[in-house]
C-alpha cells in the first residue's frame, strides 16, 4: 500500500489551468501569504532531509498514509526520477470554495536538473497539509 501511495503521488499529473504565471505574493492577505510561507518551509525541510519537520505540516489523515519514512522515499525517488532539487517558486494559489472545492492550493514550481515540476499543497480549513503531489506542468 505505501509503495503504491508513493508513486501514486509522485506520477500523479492533474489538471492545472494552462501557464504557470509566477504571480507576485505581494498581493496576497495575511492567510494566504502564510500558506505560501508554509508550503516554501515545507518544500525546504524535504529538500534538506528534514522529513520530521515536513510530517508536522499534515493533516491527520496524511500523517496516517506519508509517515517520515515514507515521504523520504518519495522525496528520494523524485530526485532520482528528476535529477537533484534546485529550487523553488511560487506560482499561484487556487482559492477555497472555487476550483479546488473547501482546500486552499498552492502551486509551486519547482526545479530539478533534469526537469521542471509543480508542487501542489493543498491546505484544509484548519491549514493543515492535506494533499502534497509533484506533478508535471503540462
Amino acid at each position: 500500500m505505501k509503495k503504491s501511495l508513493y508513486i501514486f503521488i509522485i506520477l500523479m499529473i492533474s489538471l492545472i489551468a494552462a501557464g504557470c504565471n509566477n504571480e507576485d505574493t505581494s498581493e496576497l492577505n495575511e492567510e494566504t501569504e502564510e500558506l505560501v510561507e508554509t508550503a516554501e518551509s515545507f518544500i525546504d525541510h524535504l529538500d534538506a532531509g528534514n522529513y520530521e519537520e515536513a510530517y508536522e505540516y499534515f493533516d491527520e489523515t496524511m500523517a496516517a498514509e506519508l509517515q517520515p519514512d515514507v515521504l523520504e522515499e518519495v522525496w528520494e525517488t523524485a530526485a532520482g526520477q528528476l535529477g537533484g532539487f534546485i529550487d523553488h517558486n511560487y506560482n499561484r494559489v487556487i482559492d477555497r470554495n472555487t476550483e479546488a472545492g473547501n482546500y486552499q492550493v498552492v502551486l509551486m514550481d519547482g526545479l530539478f536538473e533534469a526537469s521542471e515540476m509543480v508542487f501542489q499543497i493543498s491546505f484544509n480549513e484548519e491549514n493543515e497539509i492535506a494533499g502534497f503531489f509533484i506533478q508535471n506542468p503540462q
